[in-house]
């Protein structure tokens, strides 16, 4: 008996291979969602721990925020005693300068020829009137004021006569600039602002 393969064997090739082809294409696709699965599983994993580790550092920095506060206090507190001393010390420093300029400036004083009528302080700027006995005397005062280590400077900006008392007498306005002292020869004392 003959049998005769009716059956299309290159058809049927085709079909199987396109069924391999199809399975493999149905595995890969089904590792790769597996894959996908599972790293976005692991990227959810990662983000579930990394949120609750912000909340517990959010808690933490809550907890030390009173904490900084306090210290920000503290810092301003600091910076504002700073101030108040550098001021007490410049007060100080400033009237102490005051008080050494009107003792260096009755040292250099001409007594009996030559008297005062105003003192204004202002600054580093001292200006004096007052009366003498003559021109002599006032350029000796003058002169006695620029070799002082209190003094820069002395300026006459008025002379001329008067009468006091029957007398003629020189009267006279004088701009005086003021040298603080120098502590070990290095800086000033103070600045009279």
């Amino acid at each position: 008996m003959i049998h005769i393969n009716l059956l299309p064997v290159r058809q049927i090739k085709q079909r199987l291979r396109v069924r391999n082809e199809v399975a493999i294409f149905l595995a890969s696709m089904g590792l790769l969602t597996m894959l996908i699965i599972s790293v976005a599983g692991g990227q959810i994993i990662k983000v579930n721990a990394l949120s609750s580790e912000n909340k517990i550092l959010t808690a933490k920095k809550a907890s030390y925020q009173p904490i900084l506060e306090e210290i920000e206090k503290l810092k301003k507190d600091k910076k504002e005693q700073e101030t108040k001393l550098d001021v007490i010390k410049k007060l100080k420093a400033v009237s102490q300068v005051t008080v050494r300029i009107l003792d260096e400036l009755a040292k250099i004083f001409p007594t009996n020829r030559l008297w005062l009528t105003s003192l204004r302080q202002s600054g580093n700027t001292m200006d004096l009137a007052g009366v003498a006995l003559d021109n002599a005397t006032i350029a000796q005062f003058m002169q006695n004021i620029t070799e002082s280590p209190y003094f820069s400077s002395a300026l006459l900006s008025q002379a001329q006569q008067t009468a006091v008392a029957g007398a003629k007498l020189k009267s006279f306005s004088l701009s005086v600039g003021i040298e603080p002292p120098r502590t070990n020869g290095t800086e000033p004392v103070a600045e009279n602002k």
